[in-house]
């Protein structure tokens, strides 16, 4: 019965988004660790362990549909996270701007990301492997529908 509740729950959006549309010109190096790709449907997880530990994981989402508010479909980056224990090693910011940089080497013009407003860390990431400031979208969700929307581009 919750599952159904949250689904019909008003949510509330405060969002960047960020865009890359070349590879960057400055390298953040490699990463340490070996990344393993699974693929999801149409969408791809990228994973690092580190002897069998959970290091970090990304997806690279296909369409995400907040990006239809601003004229856009994906590809995205999103739902990453980076164990606490490897925090503060620059992994985050490595393995988006590896995952940009394939994404755009495979013939993509563009690849999004997108980060709630709040999270200053992941925002610092994002801009550290050469993302760039798009749009911000403040907007109301219900369902599938969006309303209240404030958008600004950059």
């Amino acid at each position: 019965m919750n599952k159904l509740k949250r689904l019909f729950k008003t949510v509330s959006i405060d969002v960047r988004v960020y865009r890359m549309t070349q590879i960057p010109a400055v390298s953040l190096g490699d990463l340490p660790y070996r990344v393993s790709q699974s693929a999801h449907g149409n969408d791809v997880c990228y994973e690092i362990s580190d002897n069998g530990t959970f290091v970090h994981r990304s997806f690279l989402y296909q369409r995400l549909r907040v990006l239809s508010l601003l004229g856009k479909v994906g590809p995205a980056i999103g739902n990453c996270v980076t164990s606490e224990a490897y925090r503060g090693q620059s992994i985050y910011p490595k393995m988006i701007a590896k995952i940009a940089t394939e994404t755009l080497t495979a013939g993509e013009k563009e690849v999004f990301i997108i980060v709630n407003t709040d999270n200053i860390a992941s925002i610092r990431g994002i801009e550290k492997a050469g993302f760039d400031l798009f749009a911000t979208v403040k907007a109301k969700r219900f369902l599938l529908f969006y309303f209240d929307k404030t958008i600004t581009r950059t």
